[in-house]
């Protein structure tokens, strides 16, 4: 089961400020060419097309490209390529997976343009 699903040419938008939960200039996007991208817009516009410039991209030329990107209950980011093969992006505990059962799974983009992904306990607890 998937907490979170970005299909090509989809975005995850960070705040815009710490109390205003607008679109904020930073984007987490899964291009038209299948790879995951994180983007800076221009703040006097914030328009999606208007990109001052991409501080994170892929770049892999792949033939089997991407179609989502996936946050799953496990805790695991990756991106689904058309094969349905998972290219691993990011894993909160490399040795074993955390129970969605017992804890919940966060991802968000920050409005400083940092993703962080992290698991927080029922009680409350990082």
């Amino acid at each position: 089961m998937f907490l979170l699903i970005l299909d090509v040419g989809r975005n995850l938008s960070s705040r815009r400020t710490e109390t205003d939960f607008g679109k904020g200039k930073f984007r987490l996007h899964l291009g038209l060419d299948g790879n995951p991208q994180l983007l800076v817009l221009n703040s006097n516009s914030l328009s999606d097309s208007d990109v001052y410039f991409h501080y994170y991209e892929s770049r892999k030329k792949e033939p089997n490209p991407g179609t989502r990107l996936v946050f799953n209950r496990s805790g695991y980011m990756y991106v689904l390529r058309s094969s349905k093969q998972q290219l691993s992006m990011l894993t909160l505990n490399k040795e074993a997976p955390v129970s969605s059962t017992d804890f919940y799974h966060r991802a968000v983009l920050h409005l400083d343009g940092v993703l962080i992904s992290s698991v927080l306990s029922p009680q409350g607890e990082y």
